[in-house]
């Protein structure tokens, strides 16, 4: 019976990680969870290829971190590593190897935490203007949570239905509106691509979402229209090599740090520091906190060792990811595919900016591998929900939508 209450309290803990992360403030549910883990260290399902790229990120920059010029800089954040390890990933890839169902309440509560963010901040850039913060967030890692978030809210429209469906597509078109107001580029590109990946994954699911989709859009549209020159401007100029110059030459310096300490790099979280040392007199920024890369970042900070231990556990959650898929179990189709669609809204927007770097989004980061480790069947399939805090099966596997 205690081991059950410790269960749900557990489960609740990383339910509000979810819900808090849209709005940048993972760490309070990050903090409940490594309590209530301390708990529940119990013994842990195979190990997963996912449990592989894990390590082999956390070798590379533990050894970026015995050889950094810099270990008051590069020691503390790699420290804070394993934090996430143990406060989203393990937890996460725990409780849902043991119910696959959970992940589905995993969305809810990031649909719900999206929602929410969204409306706070679209209210806030209506009276202050775009690009506002959240107090947690600047405008660039708000556009990171609002594209995963948007990928998220059409996942669950897809498999509700009625009055549900259409509050979902509601907030959707609130989280679009937000999204749009960040004028975050890469931002805007992630989402295309997660919704796009959705819509293949589950194109009769989304399909049926069109009409709402809409009429959400004209509604949108309606309340971006005092906004629609710099829209347009912003939109034209994603592939501007002209406009996008400073990143290129941002990029160009990022690749000279690396080509001066190629197999170790400098250090977790040094560019910061190591870039005054490269900085050429085209470069516009002044003192940028990473390379707008994140691969590009990770070969700064740990060499070719860190990049390819980064690239390792990317690789190894959308293999996992995959199989799941294609092996969804009792959850159905839509739960794998909405996260898997969302993890890559993740990684898009980090091929131009850096945000997953910081502990808020990369919360968001570990949650989805951890959940992608837990489900993988490569190592056996979950088990069904429907034990302590399980949620009912997806749609498509049999039972009613939500």
């Amino acid at each position: 019976m205690r081991a059950a209450r410790l269960d749900r309290l557990r489960r609740g803990a990383l339910l509000l990680l979810a819900a808090l992360f849209p709005a940048g403030h993972a760490l309070g549910g990050a903090a409940a969870a490594l309590v209530t883990g301390a708990f529940l260290a119990g013994r842990s399902r195979p190990r997963s290829i996912v449990d592989a790229g894990v390590a082999a990120f956390l070798l590379a920059f533990l050894i970026a971190a015995l050889t950094t010029p810099f270990p008051r800089v590069a020691w503390p954040s790699t420290l804070l590593v394993p934090l996430g390890i143990l406060t989203s990933y393990a937890p996460f890839r725990r409780v849902v190897a043991a119910d696959a169902g959970f992940a589905r309440a995993v969305l809810w509560a990031l649909g719900a935490g999206t929602a929410l963010t969204a409306a706070v901040w679209s209210v806030l850039a209506l009276r202050q203007g775009p690009q506002a913060s959240t107090g947690s967030l600047q405008y660039n890692a708000v556009g990171t949570t609002m594209a995963m978030g948007l990928v998220v809210l059409l996942g669950l429209a897809a498999c509700a239905i009625g009055r549900v469906r259409a509050a979902l597509v509601v907030a959707a078109a609130v989280t679009a509106v937000t999204l749009a107001l960040t004028f975050s580029r890469g931002a805007w590109l992630a989402a295309l691509v997660g919704v796009l990946l959705l819509l293949a994954l589950v194109p009769g699911r989304v399909r049926g979402t069109v009409p709402l989709v809409a009429i959400a859009v004209v509604l949108a549209g309606a309340v971006l229209v005092q906004w629609s020159d710099r829209l347009e401007a912003e939109a034209r100029s994603i592939f501007s090599l002209t406009t996008n110059r400073n990143r290129m030459v941002l990029w160009r310096i990022a690749w000279t740090m690396v080509l001066d300490r190629p197999l170790t790099g400098s250090g977790l979280n040094t560019f910061a520091v190591l870039y005054p040392r490269y900085r050429t007199p085209d470069a516009v920024d002044e003192a940028p906190p990473f390379s707008h890369n994140i691969f590009l970042n990770m070969a700064v900070e740990g060499g070719v060792l860190g990049a390819l231990g980064f690239a390792a556990m990317v690789g190894a959650g959308l293999v996992a990811g995959w199989r799941w898929l294609r092996r969804p179990g009792p959850v159905g189709r839509t739960v794998p595919a909405t996260l898997l669609a969302t993890f890559l809204a993740l990684m898009v927007h980090q091929q131009v900016d850096g945000t997953a770097i910081s502990f808020h989004i990369g919360a968001g980061l570990w949650m989805l591998l951890g959940i992608f480790a837990g489900a993988d069947p490569g190592v056996g399939q979950a088990s069904p929900g429907g034990g302590a805090g399980g949620v009912a099966r997806d749609a498509d596997a049999g039972s009613p939508p939500p």
